[in-house]
């Protein structure tokens, strides 16, 4: 927006630009929770398969939630260790991914395939085009809500597990 006014400034279309007093700021408003080692093993003690390996392939890999999401079985190469990420979900909306950057293949070691390969032999969902986290409400047809899994299995788990910090994706 603020290009537009500047262009319109420009051609004397607009004598200010009401853009530049918003906020642009990349800086981060919250500083992310960092979990100690002996609480990430407290809380994978605490989580089941599918919540572990989405933590161990998010925390591991820094792709970005909506990428998480994004993922179908297709995308995971076993063999040649790495996640080909290609698309984003946000709010259950299908995009591409938010820069080039991320687009590109993301190496995974051994760990983090065998959670993956530990949770499709129990998923329901495992063909080529099903997405990894699929939501059995909605027949796999589209991703689980990230933010539900957070609310409903992630934290109710670290309170199992005693950890007191206010843990999110990121």
């Amino acid at each position: 927006m603020s290009g537009v006014f500047s262009h319109a400034i420009r051609y004397e279309m607009a004598d200010r630009n009401p853009i530049s007093a918003v906020r642009q700021s990349g800086k981060r408003e919250k500083v992310p929770v960092i979990l100690e080692i002996e609480e990430l093993h407290r809380l994978f003690e605490e989580l089941a398969l599918r919540e572990r390996a989405m933590i161990v392939c998010d925390a591991l890999t820094g792709m970005r939630r909506s990428e998480l999401m994004g993922l179908q079985w297709r995308d995971l190469d076993f063999i040649g260790l790495r996640i080909n990420i290609v698309r984003s979900v946000v709010d259950q909306a299908i995009g591409n991914c938010k820069t080039e950057a991320s687009r590109k293949p993301v190496v995974i070691d051994e760990h983090i395939a065998q959670a993956l390969v530990g949770w499709r032999q129990e998923s329901t969902y495992t063909a080529p085009t099903d997405w990894v986290w699929a939501s059995i409400q909605m027949a796999g047809k589209q991703p689980l809500w990230l933010s539900t899994i957070m609310r409903y299995y992630i934290q109710p788990a670290a309170r199992r597990a005693g950890i007191t910090k206010e843990i999110g994706w990121h």
